[in-house]
């Protein structure tokens, strides 16, 4: 399996009841997730060929609901152009990220993914 990204610590829960930092989640669960949000962008992502293996970065800070449907999503940091544009690419005709965990007990999510080539193959 390609690492194409690393998941951030997320921004903030939606609803104010639960206590920030806690999710419910075991370590397992969170494991389970990332692998399966790196699987589906890792197939999907088109790196442009004179970028693979480049260190450069694209963070990209997504919002969804619990079923994974994307509801925002905005590029956190500049990077490169032509990098930025893979990662559009990849974005625009995709609607749903993986569906975040039965226990997750938020009506949304907000987590940041850099996206970098480096250690595409």
């Amino acid at each position: 399996m390609v690492s194409l990204l690393t998941l951030l610590k997320p921004v903030s829960l939606q609803n104010q009841k639960a206590e920030i930092g806690t999710t419910n989640l075991n370590a397992v669960e969170l494991l389970n997730y990332r692998k399966e949000l790196e699987t589906l962008l890792s197939e999907k992502w088109k790196v442009p060929i004179n970028l693979v293996g480049s260190t450069n970065t694209v963070v990209i800070k997504f919002e969804i609901n619990k079923d994974g449907r994307i509801l925002k999503w905005y590029q956190a940091e500049t990077g490169k152009t032509l990098l930025y544009k893979s990662v559009k690419n990849l974005l625009k005709n995709l609607q749903f990220l993986p569906a975040l965990p039965k226990s997750y007990p938020e009506d949304s999510y907000k987590f940041g993914i850099r996206f970098s080539p480096a250690n595409f193959k």
